[in-house]
């Protein structure tokens, strides 16, 4: 998690909001080119509150929305909050809104958002923000600093626009990869496995841990792969999915078992073939503990939305979920743990489940004290 200038306060495990100056959250949305998302709320606000227990930790919100957007809350009985709205008119709570980094309003929502409805309106703002036009036109009037290809590149990576013809437009006269520009645009430019700046990233891995982290790095060679990946199941291509589990074997030997059964559930769920989908399942939930918890977040958000009435499928969320938690204990895991269980109908783990997560709660604070009351008052 990034340390920021002003007064941050370190969210819990998914969370995506922080208490800080809007000023000052609209100044970092400018030097990173992303929009702002504002929880404008008030404390003594019903709805707000369970958006802050059960939508905000929710940990494929909080991967969505702390990628993407500078995330801020304000309380508008407070000062801040008072400001805010000479520019930004509140008269319901919650209020959510979509601010670029210029101050334009991009979206405005009142009322509070299941975590699958805040996850969908969050990912319609960023696929109706497209920053390419400028760089377009300077591109075309023959533009070609490292500077202006890497920002071309990343807005249309960033619009869902295809960036693979000027990326290798630029790489034709490009022999140096020791210049930071040159990492971070061969880093921006790797979507897919089945390309010559994939090729790149991965012979140039070492120059790029001075800019990346492990982390990072790891998650654009597996996030390229299962881009091919899937554009060959959708293209029925049965070489681009052998490529990319081959990239798989060769950079992330430790994943590329699981990998395999992830993609079995992918085209198994294209097909809506539930036993060939619950088969896939049962042998990821087994061989996924090398899966980074974000990774199972993603997937158990999944399984519940579309497989929530299947018995089997719930069985291996909850070893999803178990393995989550314990990659990365919090309370916002541990209470999605003891979810599952309860769908279950098994009462007693997700009693224990939800003790671990108290146990938590007591050093995140009384947001996350709040979310475990709440599932022990429905448990009963």
């Amino acid at each position: 998690m990034a340390v920021f200038p002003w007064n941050y306060v370190e969210p819990r495990a998914g969370d995506c909001l922080f208490h800080g100056a809007w000023e000052e959250a609209l100044e970092k949305a400018k030097a990173e080119e992303k929009p702002i998302f504002v929880d404008a709320f008030t404390t003594w606000c019903g709805p707000c509150k369970v958006m802050a227990q059960n939508v905000f930790p929710d940990p494929q919100v909080g991967a969505l929305f702390n990628s993407n957007f500078v995330c801020i809350k304000i309380d508008m009985e407070g000062e801040e909050g008072l400001r805010f709205q000479k520019t930004y008119p509140v008269s319901a709570y919650p209020t959510l809104y979509f601010i670029d980094f210029d101050g334009s309003v991009l979206k405005k929502v009142i009322g509070a958002q299941r975590a699958d409805g805040f996850f969908s309106i969050g990912k319609s703002v960023l696929e109706s923000i497209d920053r390419s036009k400028g760089y377009e036109e300077a591109y075309n009037k023959g533009g070609r600093d490292p500077n202006l290809i890497y920002n071309y590149i990343r807005s249309l990576n960033r619009s869902g626009k295809p960036s693979l013809r000027i990326v290798n437009d630029y790489l034709r006269g490009v022999s140096d990869f020791s210049s930071d520009i040159n990492l971070k645009l061969v880093f921006e430019a790797a979507q897919e496995a089945d390309s010559r700046v994939f090729d790149l990233l991965v012979q140039h891995k070492t120059e790029l841990a001075r800019l990346y982290s492990a982390e990072q790095i790891t998650s654009r060679i597996y996030d390229a792969c299962l881009k091919t990946a899937l554009k060959g199941l959708t293209m029925h291509t049965e070489t681009l999915v052998e490529d990319a589990k081959e990239k798989m074997k060769a950079q992330l030997p430790d994943r590329a078992k699981a990998f395999g059964f992830y993609l079995g559930m992918e085209q198994a769920a294209m097909q809506r073939d539930e036993k060939a989908y619950l088969k896939a399942l049962s042998q990821y939930a087994k061989n996924a503990g090398s899966e980074p918890a974000s990774l199972l977040a993603r997937t158990l958000a999944s399984i519940r939305k579309d497989h929530a009435a299947s018995k089997e499928a719930l069985g291996s969320a909850v070893e999803l979920a178990r393995l989550a938690a314990e990659k990365k204990p919090s309370t916002s895991a541990f209470i999605l743990l003891a979810e599952i269980q309860l769908q279950l109908g098994d009462r007693v783990g997700a009693r224990a489940s939800a003790e671990t997560a108290q146990s938590l709660a007591k050093e995140e604070g009384p947001e996350a004290m709040q979310q475990v009351d709440l599932f022990l008052a429905k448990l009963g």
